[in-house]
């Protein structure tokens, strides 16, 4: 019987469709175009281009600096937003700093660690700073700086060499969970971009460097960081010469707002963590390069303003059973000084 209905099934005739093979191809042709039209997925740009047209873009003087901020599909329910320092911290707030611990990395903006350090021993009269540097000539520098103010002896500075993390960890060991971190790069950005022909002057090799120096120094801090409790970080973008070349303004202004997106980042994620260590930054990279300082008296304001960035991201901010508004807003903020 079986062999019976297979020989009946083999002698039916082959079904046809009801639509012919060519229109359905032809529809699905048109469907698929219609979508990748939509999505511009053709004419999307190479990750070349977009470098080279956000560095340019960055460039021009007619252009105040923007923000590229990558999503990466993290949900913000609000925006980083970057700002002029206007203000200074209160002084309750400032006041509750007395008698803690802070941390200044950093090797070649000496300067502004050394005012930064002066305000906190100052206004905040903090316990102790750990100044965690590169190598000790730069330690030196800055405790030079200081000589003759008052309570310079608080500052201990710890060497970390290329071992970053061996250094926090002695400087935690040696003066106990920080209240505040800031973190500024170890080197300064490349003095030459392009050579005098026009040539490219930074190489993929020099650009990693560029990366790890001023990207990924900050997460390596922030790292560890992020895990202690009561703690404030302040990532800190880099400095430009007096009167930076058009190239040297966009590639800091390339280095800038990418961290943007890294604070914005860390923020966002440290929020599930118990710690909910606040995470804020302070560009010294300012949006329009002709704003950029120009003299020492320029150079010494800016140092001046940001100490008082840096007093302001450090001091302890509202806690959450007391002002909710106050304790969420009050981060993720990216001061320019």
């Amino acid at each position: 019987m079986q062999g019976n209905d297979a020989a009946v099934l083999a002698a039916l005739p082959e079904a046809s469709p009801f639509i012919a093979a060519r229109e359905i191809a032809r529809e699905a042709e048109k469907i698929g175009k219609g979508v990748v039209g939509m999505l511009h997925l053709r004419n999307m740009p190479t990750e070349v281009e977009v470098a080279l047209a956000t560095v340019f873009f960055l460039s021009d003087r007619a252009v105040s600096g923007e923000t590229f901020q990558p999503s990466g599909g993290l949900h913000q329910e609000r925006a980083i937003t970057e700002r002029e320092l206007f203000g200074r911290a209160k002084p309750e707030r400032v006041a509750k700093m007395r008698g803690q611990t802070i941390w200044l990395i950093g090797e070649y903006l000496t300067s502004h660690l050394a005012r930064a350090a002066r305000l906190a021993l100052e206004q905040s009269q903090v316990g102790r700073i750990m100044l965690l540097t590169r190598s000790a000539e730069a330690g030196r520098d800055v405790q030079s700086l200081l000589r003759i103010v008052l309570g310079a002896e608080r500052i201990e500075n710890i060497v970390t060499g290329d071992d970053l993390e061996a250094g926090m960890d002695r400087a935690l060991l040696a003066g106990g969970a920080p209240a505040a971190v800031v973190s500024t790069p170890f080197t300064p950005l490349p003095a030459q971009i392009f050579r005098d022909d026009g040539t490219p002057a930074l190489d993929a090799g020099g650009f990693a460097d560029l990366v790890e120096a001023h990207l990924t120094h900050h997460l390596r801090i922030a790292r560890k960081v992020l895990l202690l409790d009561h703690v404030r970080l302040v990532l800190v973008s880099p400095d430009v010469p007096v009167r930076p070349t058009h190239a040297e303004f966009a590639l800091a202004n390339f280095v800038k707002t990418t961290l943007h997106a890294l604070t914005a980042t860390l923020g966002m994620e440290n929020e599930r963590l118990v710690h909910n260590v606040p995470v804020n930054q302070i560009n010294l990279t300012r949006r329009v390069r002709s704003e950029e300082p120009r003299d020492t008296a320029e150079q010494a304001e800016e140092q001046e303003r940001f100490a008082h960035a840096v007093l302001l991201a450090s001091a302890p901010l509202p806690e959450p059973v007391h002002s909710r508004y106050k304790a969420r807003i009050y981060r993720g903020l990216a001061i320019t000084v």
